[in-house]
Parts: C-alpha cells; structure tokens; sequence
C-alpha cells in the first residue's frame, strides 16, 4: 500500500514538471562583447524542479538552471541552482544561491546562502555559512565556515574549526591551528587570529 502510494506521488511530481517546465521565461542572457544579447549554455529555461539519479539520468538536463527544489540521489549537475539542493554529491556548473545539503556540494561559480554535508566547494566568492567537515571557498568568504578544516582564498568573515587557513584576511579565525599566508592577521598562531 505504501509503495503504490509512493509510486502514485512520485507519477504525479514528473507528470508536474513536465507539464510545467518552467514559467516560460529564458534565464536573462548575458551580453558579449559587441553588447547584443547572447544566448546562455544550452538556451536554458529555469526549471522549478530536478530529480536526478546519475546525471545525465535527470529530468531538467544538466545545462539547465533550477529554480526551486532539485533532488539528487546519487550525482546531479546542473547550469545554476536556486533554493533547496540536497542529495548526496550536489554540484553547479555556475551560481547558486539558497540551502545546499549533501555529502559534497561543488559549486563553480560564487554562492551565498546555506551550505551542510561533509565537503562544500565554492569556486568563486561565498556569502552565508558553510558548515562541514571540509569548507573550500577559492575565492572571497563572507560569512562563517563552520569545519574541521577550512579553507578561504580571502577571509571576510569568521573561520571556526579546528585547521583554519586563510590566503589573505579580513576577519577572525578560531581554531587549534590558524594560518594566514598574506596580508592581515598573523602567519601562524594557535586558538584566535584576528585581522581587522
């Protein structure tokens, strides 16, 4: 009974989505170099819902840009990501923004918002909390990393954990270890490094 349930809801969620496969509207081009509009990866449409089991084995596509909820229940990538990501590997090719939770998040643009699970990658600049095992933010970090080891290219904010390395800082890093590699704060100091 609780399967037919569960197949009959299931149905109706990708009957949904493929009715409705968006609000139409294309996701705002980026202009080139001549200032005439171009087209994103794949002419995307932003899709209100993802389900992926192994990508390419999802229903938006990977060049797509999600809108909404996308679930993940082994790997799913897609162009962008909007609102609530969870699953087991999460990744982005471009911006995300929302809460993010997985066993790995791996985002190639910049994101801001909420990030959980065991390691979160952001390519490019971070606003929000990060908290995992392992937080990569390669570009700059506003907000608070929550880890056992966390990694900021330019901390603006606040690193907790027990390894904290910094490129160059901004901010506080609370830890056992705390490394700086540039400017502000100091080199190496144990427990509380602060650059203001």
């Amino acid at each position: 009974m609780k399967s037919t349930r569960l197949a009959s809801l299931l149905l109706l969620l990708i009957s949904l989505v493929s009715a409705d496969a968006g609000d139409g509207k294309a996701i705002k081009p980026l202009k080139d170099a001549q200032g005439s509009q171009g087209r994103t990866p794949g002419e995307m449409l932003s899709k209100p819902f993802e389900l992926a089991l192994l990508s390419p084995v999802q229903i938006a596509g990977k060049d797509a840009a999600i809108g909404g909820l996308r679930l993940n229940l082994i790997y799913g990538t897609n162009a962008n990501i909007r609102g609530i990501d969870l699953g087991l590997l999460n990744d982005s090719q471009g911006d995300g923004c929302g809460i993010e939770f997985g066993f790995s998040n791996s985002v190639g643009g910049r994101y801001s918002g909420l990030q959980g699970g065991v390691v979160t990658f952001v390519n490019s600049d971070f606003k929000g909390v990060q908290a995992s095992f392992l937080n990569v933010v390669r570009g700059t970090q506003s907000g608070i990393q929550f880890g056992t080891v966390n990694y900021a290219a330019q901390l603006g904010g606040l690193q907790v954990g027990l390894f904290n390395v910094a490129g160059s800082m901004k901010g506080v890093q609370i830890g056992l270890i705390n490394t700086n590699r540039n400017s502000g704060g100091l080199p190496f100091v144990p427990l509380i490094n602060i650059a203001l």
